[in-house]
């Protein structure tokens, strides 16, 4: 398992539920050595829609010490895609968003494959959902381009080019009420005040799929411009510092903020 992912805990008394996990599906790069001829070999075109550095974009120890727990996915999404429902989610894209082909061949023995790489992911979590009693808020973390290529356009014809600098998504209302979407919405607004709900994502397979369990969930997709050179497919060393530190801080207060005012409801 720890070649699947990496599991940071946040760090707990005994006797006090976590405040929230945070999922990073996308941003691994691996590849297992078995299928890698499956794929092209050209890293800038395969990585076009990883969200790449997202777990970059953190500082894991403090959210760990704040109570939030972060899973980082360590396999390439255009291997298998985790936000994409399981039985569609192995070589997914067989183009990327800049049309260009992505798949040598097709991966049999899908099963066996699923089994491995896809299920272990969605089943920590749903052990941890289990084994809390406490409803802990859960946050899908991703990364979009700063402009909308033709393949968004054709998916979502209404979306403007330029993106907001977060999109945050709740599959429009279902997978979260509308007190903790506004909660949300309104701490990421205080510092990136172009920020929008829904627009122009509403949810994936992730946020979907953990729609039946009582926690509240969404899915925020981060604007790439804001931390990285969208051209060279590198972190912007000039941005990555402070950006990483208002992140982290607006996901505490976010969480805090949501604990507290569950408390007091109660």
């Amino acid at each position: 398992m720890d070649s699947l992912f990496e599991f940071y805990p946040a760090s707990l008394d005994r006797d006090k539920a976590p405040r929230g996990l945070i999922s990073i599906p996308h941003s691994g790069l691996k590849i297992p050595s078995e299928y890698r001829d499956y794929f092209i070999k050209n890293d800038f075109e395969l990585n076009c829609d990883v969200d790449l550095g997202v777990h970059e974009c953190l500082e894991l120890s403090k959210l760990q010490l704040e109570g939030i727990h972060v899973i980082k996915y360590n396999f390439h999404r255009t291997f298998i895609d985790l936000n994409r429902s399981r039985d569609t989610s192995l070589q997914n894209w067989e183009k990327n968003t800049r049309g260009v082909d992505l798949i040598v061949k097709r991966i049999e023995n899908d099963q066996a494959v699923l089994e491995k790489y896809w299920d272990p992911y969605f089943f920590i979590i749903e052990q941890f959902i289990e084994n809390n009693s406490e409803k802990f808020p859960i946050i899908d973390l991703h990364s979009m381009p700063s402009k909308a290529t033709d393949y968004h356009l054709k998916k979502n014809p209404n979306q403007p080019v330029n993106r907001p600098p977060f999109c945050l998504s709740d599959f429009k209302g279902k997978t979260a009420p509308k007190e903790f979407t506004d909660l949300a919405h309104k701490t990421f607004v205080s510092l990136w005040p172009e920020s929008l709900v829904n627009d122009p994502y509403f949810g994936g397979y992730i946020t979907q799929h953990f729609e039946k369990f009582p926690n509240p969930n969404i899915q925020i997709e981060i604007n790439r411009s804001l931390y990285m050179n969208e051209i060279n497919q590198e972190l912007n060393p000039q941005k990555i510092e402070k950006f990483r530190n208002q992140l982290t801080d607006s996901l505490i207060q976010f969480f805090k903020s949501w604990s507290a005012a569950k408390n007091e409801s109660v």
